[in-house]
């Protein structure tokens, strides 16, 4: 009954959104005519790069009216209420607008935008003087890739792919955070204001200036020659004011005479530049060689003069793209080398500061070197600034003409496009509603019997369901009863476990002390530990069977029995004999000489003496793949560890495998204690995949080695359980602590 009136209310609002579409309809159709009769005078326009490429998803405002977004060849048309168009706006993320114009004969607008490749900016101090070499730090986008200021105190931060300049984040300089107000950010450029004291960068020079106060005293003059690598020069003769000289091993030359910027001087072989600093003059020698290139200035300056010239009925596009090719390889290059000398200047500096152990003449030629450096870098960069803004004039105009003859192109087509349109534009409307009505019907009619077959299908599949439903229902109480009954069974299994164990009460009597640690992944444990006293020897092993859960539980109890037999039994007490002992019966019990069975196990064994006359306890040990830690007094409370045989009990048996395992003694005093411990303790990981490692088992250990053991099992427990938390158990865990 319920499905029926679920498929009637369906039939109705069919019918209800029948009525709407048939609505929506006419109703489009009287604003199309109402539009036909009043419509208003449509401009168009185009959003281009500077390269001429029309921008797509550009949002344009015309008169403060509604935003248009351009097509992907940067077209967009818009309403407006008078004949000329009085404001402009076009915005898009990392993009600014440079210039607009509009053709009122053409009624269509150009505007032209350029990429933000490049957030500009400049750091000064509260006197609106430039800082150098700053680390400047944007949150959002340089986070790991800090600018470096000039001389100039400006600096350039690349913007990352999808970076949204209008939310640059914290700003950081040299690793310190600037409060807010303290920069600004118009049109793609950031101002950045801060004490002296965020980039403090004094007592650089304190050496060289005493030296420097000497040579003054003295009337010497110190000359530095150095090549454009920072270099000296050594051995190399110069003439200065017709005198000649010759620099010693460390490119100096010391003299009495006057010698200035405008004195003479020539080097053979080399271009000279004199640089007066500080403390010294600073000559500069570049080497002359043939086919020398010219300077990158001077190349953007002569593409400049030849670019200006380009005939315009002739191949312009093709030069114009060779033209801003060659000016974008220029700029990477001048980048790269300005990059490479700031690098260099930062390390000088920040070995002055921080390295104490520089020697004065180590000082002075680190100076001398960031000095010039500096210097490089400011005349690159001036340079490389003026001969951009006379590119920008010669490009700028190259443009306008591609641009101009590209949008009277795509004009020319527009109209006659739109005059085809229009022509169409009734009769295609009237179809197209006529169709949609016809559709909307047809609809309607094919639904309508669509519903009554689902009504039947469903019908039909509901008997289905409720047939398995039933089936299931059945088969989840069968499973239900199922794991019952071996959880069950596992339970008594457990029981049964916990019967060969040792009593707490067994432990007491034999030891001082004992730490228990005993936590199997199932319910029942591949974990055993074993206790049997005979005369003067009590015997100790804690066991690590293969898997865990109940194969696990069953190998323990092999195990637990053969041990019994072997020591109880046969007498045998000599901890190495008991484990080949065991070996043999473990591979007699599962039948390993006969089948590929090669399930074993893992022991520490070992048989403690009561205390001699003079109160010391002999313990001798023998392991199968595990090992005893052990803490003496007598060796200052150390905690020390004996490791057992690297080979396994049971397994496949190797014909050449030596089956014999190895007695270890150690002379212990009432007092100290052994620990025993199974691999999947130390093997337990974290969620991040880390063991807990035996390492840090042992280091807990030593720390607590003060205290009782009781207390040592709690501090354990806390320690296993945080290094866990959120990781499943994979094996099962045993930690066993005797106090003799």
């Amino acid at each position: 009954m319920r499905k029926n009136l679920s498929l009637h209310s369906k039939y109705n609002v069919m019918k209800r959104h029948l009525y709407i579409i048939v609505f929506l309809l006419f109703t489009l159709l009287l604003q199309t005519n109402t539009f036909w009769v009043f419509s208003q005078t449509i401009i168009y326009g185009k959003v281009v790069l500077t390269d001429g490429k029309p921008l797509k998803d550009v949002s344009v405002v015309v008169d403060n009216q509604k935003p248009v977004i351009t097509t992907t060849m940067g077209i967009f048309g818009v309403e407006i209420a008078g004949n000329t168009p009085q404001s402009v706006k076009a915005t898009k993320k990392n993009f600014t607008q440079k210039s607009w114009k509009y053709d009122e004969k053409a009624k269509k607008i150009q505007i032209v935008m350029e990429p933000l490749t490049i957030l500009s900016g400049e750091l000064k101090d509260e006197n609106e003087k430039p800082i150098a070499n700053a680390k400047i730090t944007l949150s959002k986008i340089n986070p790991d890739k800090p600018a470096l200021t000039n001389n100039l105190g400006q600096f350039n931060v690349p913007l990352p792919e999808g970076a949204d300049i209008s939310k640059p984040g914290e700003i950081y300089i040299n690793g310190k955070q600037i409060p807010s107000e303290s920069f600004s950010l118009t049109d793609g450029n950031i101002k950045i204001k801060a004490s002296k004291n965020t980039v403090e960068l004094e007592s650089v020079n304190n050496t060289l200036i005493e030296k420097t106060k000497i040579l003054e005293e003295k009337k010497i003059t110190k000359i530095k020659v150095m090549d454009l690598t920072g270099s000296a020069l050594e051995m190399q003769k110069i003439t200065i004011d017709g005198q000649d000289y010759i620099t010693d091993a460390k490119g100096e030359v010391l003299t009495q005479h006057e010698i200035s910027k405008d004195s003479r001087v020539f080097m053979e072989g080399f271009k000279i530049k004199i640089l007066p600093t500080e403390f010294y003059l600073l000559i500069n020698a570049e080497r002359i060689r043939e086919n020398e290139e010219v300077d990158t200035t001077q190349v953007i300056e002569e593409i400049i003069k030849s670019e200006a010239t380009i005939s315009l009925a002739g191949n312009y596009k093709e030069q114009f793209n060779q033209m801003i090719a060659d000016l974008e390889v220029r700029k990477q290059m001048l980048l790269q080398m300005n990059e490479q000398t700031r690098l260099e200047i930062l390390e000088i500096t920040k070995r002055l500061i921080e390295d104490p152990n520089l020697s004065k003449q180590e000082r002075e030629e680190l100076n001398i070197k960031r000095i010039q450096l500096e210097q490089a870098l400011v005349d690159n960069e001036l340079a490389y600034q003026d001969a951009v803004e006379k590119t920008k004039v010669a490009l700028d105009s190259m443009r306008i003409v591609l641009q101009s003859s590209e949008l009277e192109r795509i004009q020319t087509q527009r109209e006659i496009e739109e005059k085809e349109k229009e022509a169409k534009r009734n009769l295609i409307i009237f179809g197209v509603i006529a169709v949609a009505l016809a559709a909307v019907v047809l609809a309607f009619f094919i639904a309508n019997r669509r519903v009554k077959k689902e009504h039947e299908e469903l019908e039909k599949a509901k008997g289905e369901l409720e047939k398995s439903y039933e089936e299931l229902k059945q088969q989840k109480n069968k499973i239900e009863q199922q794991n019952n009954f071996i959880t069950t069974s596992i339970r008594y299994a457990e029981t049964m476990q916990k019967a060969i164990l040792p009593l707490d009460e067994t432990f007491n009597e034999r030891f001082d002390e004992f730490l228990k640690i005993f936590l199997p992944k199932d319910i029942v444990s591949g974990d055993f530990y074993w206790l049997s006293t005979l005369d003067n020897l009590t015997f100790f092993a804690l066991v690590d069977c293969t898997g865990h859960g109940v194969p696990g539980a069953f190998m323990s109890l092999i195990g637990n029995n053969s041990l019994n037999e072997i020591v109880n039994q046969k007498n045998i007490h000599s901890p190495a004999q008991i484990l080949e002992e065991l070996n043999t019966s473990i591979r007699k019990a599962l039948r390993q000489t006969h089948t590929d069975n090669d399930d074993g196990m893992d022991v520490a064994l070992c048989a403690i003496a009561k205390p001699d006359k003079e109160g010391l306890i002999k313990v001798t040990f023998a392991g199968a793949k595990r090992n005893m830690v052990y803490c003496s007094q007598a060796q200052g409370d150390q905690l020390l560890e004996i490791k057992g045989d690297k080979k396994t009990i049971g397994g496949f048996f190797k014909e050449n495998r030596n089956n014999q395992f190895t007695n270890h003694e150690v002379v212990l005093q009432k007092g100290d204690v052994l620990y025993f411990y199974t691999d999947g303790l130390t093997d337990q990981p974290n969620i991040k995949q880390e063991k807990f490692g035996s390492v840090r088992l042992k280091s807990i250990i030593k720390e607590n080695l003060h205290l009782s053991l009781s207390e040592q099992q709690i501090i354990i427990m806390e320690e296993l359980n945080l290094h866990k938390q959120g990781a499943e158990q994979r094996d099962d865990m045993s930690l066993i602590g005797l106090r003799l």
